[in-house]
């Protein structure tokens, strides 16, 4: 028996928030009341030493998100919620019926935690949320929402959970001029700056207690580059080992530092760096360089470091920026002589990826985007521009022995928005659906793939429909 879940109509979307919204009770009420952060304290996440970043989540159902207006500026994200979706009976159509977490704003930052709930931030918004699924009323509740931009300053930050722990880090970097004398220039100053640097605002979340700790800010420069305009514009990802925090990093270049940052004058670069501090001081800024410029390292919507069971090891991925899908290896605080071209054995000598998941025991699933084929549909960014967007593949790749196995997807498959794949009991889940002109000719599925079987072909599970302007971006 098909279980079906209607259509959602863009008419319809409004109508249901406000019926969403409108008739929460008192109580219900008070949940959603912002916390008031002012008495914010010293929060500490767990220091991870002694094991990998794996987190088991066997137990848990599936949250399934599902954009409308993918290629927009502001995006509807809703979450379905299933016990299972290995039967390929079962038809899931994004829209009615779904929670709606996130109206009329930018795309979420999204996770699923082994105690069972979603953690979600709203981009350009900065309130954090916590959701879980009711199984007695068979409805997702919104527990509490938490306002990180009046720690943080701005609502520009990003959100990871600190993987293997119940804390979360919300984090941003904006560029800063300074004089020949060292001095800060204002936002809009003026005046001839000699170099330029980021000033950083990181924020420790307690997601039990859904509760901020203080603001940890500071500047980071980087030597030498500095003066001719490089700097740190964008940290995520981050991993803790070893009394450190790591977090990938996007380097751009300001073309004139007499220019005000932010004013179409920022060009990102394909320099390959991690960010390091003391932890949980978050003192002692560092910046290490990979010896070649293979890509950014903060991936997009999904994580892109892990650490390996071994408590020492940092698995890192490029590619959201700078043409190039490698993984590689950070030990004691330094890039390792250690890399696996994962695109490039799959044979695109172009390509780019938004993250990956690690499923334990050294075996990665890295989708990538294949540089060399024909566009599939455009993405308008933030400025209005049009930008090709190329389909997808899926890479499994064993750290261990530097195997890349490229998996049998659809011509069709979009992951540039995407968030999270599922691993329960042994497998990995993704959700896989078309866009743009391929819209009309493919079905969508949950792929599914055993773990620790080599195989390139999937088992296909649920059948997804979503729509011209809609996609499956994740499963929780």
């Amino acid at each position: 028996m098909k279980r079906t879940i209607k259509t959602l109509f863009t008419i319809g979307a409004t109508a249901l928030l406000v019926t969403l919204f409108s008739s929460c009770d008192d109580e219900q009420e008070k949940r959603l009341d912002p916390v008031n952060p002012g008495n914010s304290t010293n929060i500490v996440g767990a220091d991870i030493t002694t094991a990998g970043t794996y987190e088991s989540k066997d137990g848990l159902d599936f949250y399934i998100g599902y954009t409308v207006g993918y290629n927009a500026r502001t995006n509807n994200f809703y979450l379905h919620q299933f016990d299972k979706l290995d039967d390929p009976n079962v038809t899931i159509v994004g829209g009615k019926d779904a929670f709606p977490l996130v109206s009329d704003a930018r795309a979420p930052h999204a996770y699923r935690s082994s105690d069972g709930f979603l953690y979600s931030l709203t981009y350009r918004v900065g309130d954090i949320t916590n959701v879980i699924y009711n199984k007695a009323t068979k409805k997702f509740e919104l527990r509490t929402t938490v306002r990180s931009q009046n720690v943080i300053g701005n609502s520009n930050m990003r959100f990871a959970l600190l993987p293997g722990s119940h804390y979360s880090s919300v984090h941003e970097i904006s560029p800063v001029r300074f004089d020949a004398s060292g001095q800060q220039l204002g936002k809009d100053a003026t005046g001839t700056a000699a170099s330029i640097g980021g000033a950083y605002n990181i924020v420790i979340l307690d997601n039990t207690l859904m509760k901020l700790g203080n603001n940890n800010k500071g500047n980071v420069s980087l030597p030498e580059l500095d003066k001719q305009g490089y700097f740190i514009s964008r940290i995520h990802s981050p991993v803790i080992t070893g009394g450190k925090i790591y977090y990938g990093a996007q380097i751009s270049k300001i073309e004139s530092l007499d220019k005000v940052p932010g004013k179409k004058t920022v060009k990102s670069t394909g320099k390959t760096a991690t960010l390091i501090f003391d932890y949980p001081s978050f003192t002692n800024p560092k910046t290490i360089f990979y010896k070649e410029e293979v890509g950014s390292t903060t991936g997009y919507r999904s994580r892109n470091m892990f650490l390996a069971e071994d408590g020492k090891t940092i698995y890192q991925l490029t590619g959201f920026e700078g043409g190039k899908v490698y993984m590689l290896k950070i030990q004691n605080g330094e890039y390792q002589d250690w890399s696996i071209d994962i695109a490039g054995k799959c044979g695109d000598s172009k390509a780019r990826s938004i993250g990956w998941f690690y499923a334990g025991d050294g075996i990665a699933f890295v989708p990538y985007e294949k540089g060399d084929a024909k566009p599939i549909t455009n993405y308008t960014d933030p400025h209005g521009n049009e930008i090709p967007q190329y389909p997808w593949g899926i890479a499994r790749v064993d750290l261990n022995t530097g195997e890349v196995l490229d998996l049998e997807v659809p011509s069709h498959t979009y992951f540039f928005q995407y968030q999270e794949a599922a691993i329960r009991n042994g497998k990995i889940y993704f959700a896989i659906t078309p866009v743009g002109n391929n819209f009309s000719s493919y079905d969508g599925n949950v792929y599914i793939w055993d773990i620790k079987n080599t195989q390139a072909k999937p088992q296909l599970g649920a059948k997804l429909v979503s729509g011209s302007d809609n996609v499956f971006t994740a499963i929780f």
